[in-house]
C-alpha cells in the first residue's frame, strides 16, 4: 500500500504507541514527549529553511522528524515526513515542497494532541 493513501487512514496520534511508549519509559514519559515537541519545532523550522536554501540538511532533517514522530506515535506526521524523504532521496525537490503545507498543519495537530495527552498524565500523577 503506497504511503499517500496510509495516510489518510492514519491517527493524528497512535494511541497505542502512546501507550507502548509510556510502559517502557514510566516517569519519563512526559519528558520523553517534551523534549520531542521542542525538537520537532526546530526541525520544522530546519526543513522550511531547507527548502528556501536547498539546504543539504533538508534531508537529515525530514528524516529525523519522521523517526522521532513515529517513535513518539505521531504516525501521520512521520508518514508525510517519509513521503517527502523518499522525493528529496530522489532529488525531486519540487515534489517533497507540495507536501510541505500538509507536513506543518499536521505538525500543528499533532502538537496539540501531544500536549493534551503530556497535561492528562501530568494530571494522574499529580
Amino acid at each position: 500500500m503506497a504511503i499517500e493513501s496510509v495516510e489518510n487512514d492514519t491517527p493524528l496520534v497512535d494511541e497505542a504507541a502512546l501507550d507502548e511508549l509510556r510502559s517502557i519509559m514510566e516517569e519519563e514519559f512526559v519528558d520523553v514527549l517534551q523534549v520531542f515537541l521542542e525538537e520537532s519545532v526546530n526541525l520544522m523550522s530546519e526543513i522550511h529553511t531547507g527548502f528556501e536554501e536547498e539546504s543539504e540538511n533538508l534531508t537529515r532533517a525530514v528524516h529525523t522528524l519522521k523517526s522521532c514522530s513515529k517513535n513518539v506515535g505521531a504516525m501521520r506526521l512521520g508518514g508525510i515526513a517519509e513521503k517527502m524523504e523518499a522525493c528529496l532521496v530522489k532529488e525531486d525537490m519540487a515534489a517533497a515542497k507540495t507536501n510541505l503545507e500538509e507536513l506543518q498543519d499536521v505538525f500543528t495537530q499533532s502538537h496539540v494532541l501531544i500536549k493534551q495527552c503530556m497535561q492528562n498524565d501530568m494530571h494522574k500523577v499529580a
